[in-house]
């Protein structure tokens, strides 16, 4: 059962840093998109000021156009990757959460949850995780993953303005997460907000690039214990 498990964690954290691989992926093509941009707006510009020289106006039109174009990448398909890659990313690191230190299901006791915790710890000895691993708090992971639950919850509660603002991407993350952001990837900082929770990114990358080789090593071993 220990062998299986390990295994089972080495591949949650190959299933992180895909993720990883996917969002750096996405700031090449990004990059290259803006590259592409620059050229065909420098490209446009030197027509326009040619066809200003000459007095074609439909040309001017023609290339002023061209140069707003230039600047209009696809943001939709770019916000879509971009959380398709963080929800592998939070998924992953949750069954890594639920690997290393038991299920947390609302309907056990603190007793049970205390008694499975306990009962993992051989696993997580062997791999050398301690209770101060960033994959161990599931708060963002369970926002996300019963986003309908929290959704309803705050839509009907009179209390809280009915504002819905999610998916979204850009900026330094502030010192106090906001409670009107549902879902904000803060990449600069490679934060990821639920409103008022948070999460490192790039601090899961690199809890799971730092266990997948242990987890590896001791998932091949024969025989049992640690």
């Amino acid at each position: 059962m220990l062998r299986t498990f390990q295994s089972e964690v080495a591949l949650q954290c190959r299933f992180i840093l895909l993720g990883e691989a996917q969002l750096e992926q996405l700031d090449r093509d990004e990059e290259e998109a803006l590259a592409r941009g620059r050229k065909i707006y420098e490209d446009a510009k030197a027509k326009r000021d040619a066809a200003v020289e000459a007095r074609d106006l439909d040309e001017v039109v023609r290339q002023q156009r061209r140069m707003r174009e230039a600047w209009r990448p696809d943001s939709r398909d770019t916000t879509y990757r971009t959380w398709f890659a963080l929800q592998g990313i939070l998924a992953s690191a949750a069954n890594l959460s639920k690997l290393l230190w038991g299920s947390d299901d609302p309907r056990m006791t603190q007793a049970k949850r205390d008694q499975r915790e306990a009962e993992r710890k051989a696993l997580r000895d062997s791999l050398g995780v301690t209770d101060e691993s960033p994959l161990k708090s599931r708060r963002v992971r369970n926002a996300f993953e019963h986003f309908d639950e929290r959704l309803e919850d705050r839509l009907r509660d009179p209390t809280k303005r009915r504002v819905y603002i999610g998916r979204n991407i850009g900026g330094h993350s502030p010192e106090a997460t906001s409670e009107e952001m549902f879902g904000h990837y803060f990449r600069d900082d490679g934060i990821v907000v639920f409103w008022d929770k948070s999460i490192s990114v790039p601090e899961l990358v690199a809890a799971a690039r730092n266990l997948l080789p242990v987890a590896e090593s001791e998932s091949r071993r024969f025989g049992g214990g640690g």
